[in-house]
């Protein structure tokens, strides 16, 4: 059963973006439509890996080095 429900759950949120993106397209900017697809993510997934970040800091400035200048 879950081997079904993560699929499906993709397709909804793409559903869901492609339904909200046509019904907002003159009201809002296609920009800050763009920025509160990325913003939106961020906020829901960073609790859940600030943790990781956290504790893995050094690697991931290794990472980010090339691309942020951290």
């Amino acid at each position: 059963m879950k081997n079904f429900l993560f699929p499906l759950f993709a397709v909804l949120l793409w559903l869901i973006n492609t339904v909200v993106s046509k019904a907002v397209a003159n009201v809002i900017d296609p920009t800050a439509i763009s920025f509160y697809r990325w913003l939106l993510p961020f906020l829901l997934l960073t609790p859940f890996m600030i943790k990781g970040i956290v504790k893995n800091r050094k690697v991931v400035r290794q990472y980010m080095a090339g691309n942020f200048l951290f």
